[in-house]
């Protein structure tokens, strides 16, 4: 009788497709941008995973290499990595590994986001001139990439390299304003592979 009952449940799972998660569809990956943004609010059409984790950089992204088989992923990363790309040299290469780490993914499609404008109270006018480098650095890189789209959203979310005000709570990171932003930036590009669920 037991066994039976067992045999109904696994027939009942099969037809409803109770008990299987659903597979996600896009996977965000990246710093503590990543990880405080509310995907459910922002594309509650779409199975999203967030793999996002304050402080992280480029390491991070080389950790989870295979993680987006198959997937959309939509990477923001490189703004704690900065303070340690002053040497001769070191923008280019670690743009070189950034586009491998991309690469290393696995997406069937990979969003990456530039690095957004930031104002902290310890940031130097260098370093603001770093973060404008090291963009130009890796979309060039990304540029000969297969199914990667650089998109720099930094006209948009800031002024002359500082962020605004209004979208930004620390000068950082991104407040409610900010997300709702960014999240309407990155729409086109994702209704573009599911314009079933987000329309046309």
């Amino acid at each position: 009788m037991k066994r039976l009952c067992v045999i109904i449940m696994s027939i009942y799972s099969l037809l409803c497709g109770c008990g299987d998660e659903p597979e996600t569809e896009v996977v965000f990956i990246g710093d503590s941008i990543v990880a405080h943004w509310n995907l459910q609010e922002s594309f509650p059409t779409l199975r999203c995973s967030n793999l996002g984790l304050g402080g992280t950089g480029l390491d991070y992204l080389c950790k989870h290499a295979g993680s987006c088989s198959d997937k959309v992923a939509v990477v923001i990363s490189g703004t704690n990595d900065m303070w340690t790309l002053s040497a001769p040299g070191a923008i280019n290469e670690y743009a070189r590994e950034y586009a491998a780490a991309v690469r290393g993914l696995g997406a069937s499609t990979a969003f990456v986001i530039a690095i957004l404008p930031r104002a902290s109270v310890s940031d130097s006018e260098k370093l603001q001139t770093m973060r404008v480098q090291l963009n130009s650095a890796i979309n060039r890189e990304l540029a000969v990439e297969r199914n990667v789209v650089y998109l720099d959203f930094n006209e948009q979310m800031g002024q002359d390299g500082a962020p605004y005000s209004e979208l930004f709570y620390d000068g950082l990171h991104p407040n409610g304003q900010g997300y709702e932003r960014l999240s309407a930036l990155l729409y086109p590009y994702l209704r573009e592979l599911f314009p079933k669920k987000l329309g046309r």
